[in-house]
């Protein structure tokens, strides 16, 4: 069962907290210092132009430049000898940034809504892959191509299955509004600046979180409550029936022991229920993950205990990386098992919990030393970043 808390309650911070089965597994939050400015698009001024790393620096509007690479810049000007410096074109924070690095962002813009993404520059049609139903997808496919707006793309994303055609219509009308304020917006202005902002947690947690497992998406007050409900009305109608406020003096923070869960997810060691323990170890290229059998011996043969416990590490992993919103590439050290078989049924239930994750997330083989390779490409500043100020 899934229910989704938005408050404004904890250390000053807007948050969105995804609870399954009363355990927060995904938490969303922002404040002035930390906005959650990936999506958002920018009127870009073009600084420097450098081919020996494929890339160009550009001026939107924040303290550093962003970096853009050039392919997709020639796609985003249609024409590789309208490239130089000085040029205006509006682009979108693909990429946040980390230690020194300004963020990355992209000329092809995309425009999310709950079951929709309008991709204003590229023209084609897609289906999410996490949709498994073959003729749900290919019922979806045709729609997508009926529906998609001359010389636009469209992607049909996994809250669009079930959906009728004319309300896909229409939220794909109500994006192409968007995109037509946007782009009339970048033509009369003159200088670097937002044209979109993608920032608010409670209108992100709303398109992002929300599912068809969703139960109830419970505000904390009736001023959240309402721009809640107008905007799920607006985007999404048939989904205000799951829109509840808070019915205790009690805050949800307190009432479902969030705090709790963030303050764990911020700690380096995890303690699993079995006695064995994960380290997180965060450099600027990756993040490492080290699993420990810690004081869980087992009552059987170190082959089952070690497939035991790298088990439930897994679990608990691929609920960490969404909790603390680790992006990138993470190595994971699970203990040593010496059958092909035991590495197998690790890998299966390590990729099995990572199709939960909101964001793409990927598990490659497991080698002879017992490293599991991940990749995940996150959204939002890590909870760490938010919290703690750390620039990951």
């Amino acid at each position: 069962m899934e229910q989704i808390l938005i408050a404004e309650e904890f250390e000053g911070k807007m948050c969105a907290v995804l609870l399954e089965d009363g355990t927060a597994v995904e938490v969303l939050a922002s404040d002035s210092s930390h906005p959650q400015i990936n999506g958002n698009i920018y009127l870009g001024r073009i600084e420097n132009i450098i081919p020996g790393i494929n890339a160009a620096f550009v001026d939107i509007g924040l303290d550093k430049n962003a970096i853009i690479a050039l392919d997709e810049l020639k796609e985003g000007l249609h024409s590789a000898q309208d490239i130089k410096c000085g040029h205006m074109l509006p682009v979108q924070v693909i990429k946040l940034p980390g230690g020194q690095k300004g963020v990355q962002v992209s000329s092809n813009i995309k425009l999310a809504g709950m079951r929709c993404v309008l991709l204003p520059y590229t023209a084609g049609t897609g289906v999410s892959k996490k949709i498994e139903d073959h003729a749900e997808a290919e019922r979806l496919r045709s729609i997508a191509k009926r529906l998609a707006p001359q010389g636009m793309g469209i992607i049909l994303r996994t809250n669009a299955q079930g959906t009728e055609e004319t309300e896909l219509l229409e939220e794909i009308n109500r994006l192409k509004d968007i995109w037509d304020r946007i782009e009339n917006k970048s033509r009369i202005l003159r200088r670097p600046t937002l044209l979109y902002d993608d920032s608010n947690v409670i209108f992100k947690a709303v398109r992002d979180m929300v599912s068809s497992y969703t139960v109830r998406i419970i505000a904390s007050d009736k001023r959240i409550y309402e721009e809640l409900h107008a905007y799920i009305n607006d985007l999404s109608p048939d989904a205000l029936d799951k829109l509840t406020l808070r019915s205790t003096d009690t805050s949800l923070f307190t009432l479902y022991r969030i705090k709790a869960q963030i303050d764990k997810a911020l700690m380096q060691k995890v303690i699993l229920k079995s006695g064995a323990f994960l380290v997180f170890d965060k450099t600027e290229a990756l993040t490492v993950i080290d699993v420990n059998s810690g004081s869980f011996t087992g009552k059987s043969d170190a082959e089952e205990t070690a497939l035991k416990t790298n088990l439930e590490a897994a679990r608990e992993i691929a609920v960490q990386l969404r909790l603390r919103d680790i992006g990138g590439i993470i190595i994971i050290d699970f203990i040593d098992m010496k059958h092909e078989a035991s590495k197998q049924t690790l890998l299966a239930e390590l990729r099995n919990e990572l199709r939960k994750d909101h964001d793409r997330a990927r598990a490659f083989d497991i080698t002879q030393l017992g490293l599991a390779e991940v990749t995940r490409k996150r959204k939002n500043e890590s909870l760490e970043t938010v919290f703690n100020g750390r620039n990951h």
